[in-house]
């Protein structure tokens, strides 16, 4: 029953996108908080099918997705307010925060090794900066915000892979985590292009299309993880 929930969620992400970017502000943000209502109920009956559900690691994957909806919140109301440079900082802590639970359930789920972690870190974060400095981004005030975030990106990533690498025999579903954590640092990256960069706006809302999509799809899967683990 939850793949056909989280298959007929994602439908209904992708209506709610479209719709959202062809009507106004107000009747957007509506839409667009419907798809972060989706994956907390979703969560829910997750936690409800499992009957043998962890409940330790299902209150991070909770937590998680609670930060997650008020930062989504929080980057909609942006669109309409004065002052979008507030929204915008509160948004991206709140989401900072949505990482940090993810993080905690993935270590509450296996020991790190420690090297290879590192290394991931390493590359991930290069990678990031590579593109940063690539690309231009103008951080502006936030420069100083964006690394923390970008590192934290990496932790999360890179804490999934060694999960991934380290116990995938033990618990196949362990790498849904690893692709909810993929998805969810893609969002990333494009939200710092649609925030930090001067596009077209054809470009802007392609962007703005897929990072939404990656974003609702990532949360999905964490919430799925609930009936899994």
């Amino acid at each position: 029953m939850p793949y056909i929930l989280v298959s007929l969620i994602s439908v209904l992400d992708v209506v709610f996108i479209l719709i959202r970017n062809k009507v106004k502000n107000e009747i957007g943000l509506v839409f667009k908080m419907l798809g972060s209502i989706n994956f907390i109920i979703f969560a829910i009956i997750c936690f409800i099918l499992n009957k043998s559900s962890n409940i330790n690691y299902s209150l991070y994957i909770f937590g998680g997705l609670s930060f997650g909806f008020i930062g989504d919140f929080l980057l909609g109301v942006r669109r309409i307010a004065k002052n979008k440079h507030l929204f915008l900082i509160g948004g991206l802590f709140f989401f900072l925060i949505g990482h940090f639970m993810y993080i905690g359930a993935i270590t509450y789920l296996s020991s790190v090794n420690y090297f290879l972690l590192a290394l991931f870190i390493f590359i991930f974060f290069g990678i990031s900066v590579f593109i940063g400095f690539a690309f231009r981004f103008t951080f502006k005030k936030l420069k100083f915000g964006v690394a923390p975030y970008v590192f934290t990106s990496s932790l999360l990533l890179a804490l999934s892979l060694c999960l991934l690498l380290s116990k995938f025999n033990d618990n196949k579903s362990y790498f849904f985590i690893t692709l909810a954590s993929l998805l969810f640092v893609v969002s990333d990256a494009i939200l710092c292009f649609l925030y930090f960069k001067n596009l077209d706006q054809n470009l802007k809302l392609k962007l703005n299309r897929i990072s939404s999509y990656c974003y609702l799809t990532a949360q999905n899967i964490f919430a799925l993880t609930i009936f899994l683990i």
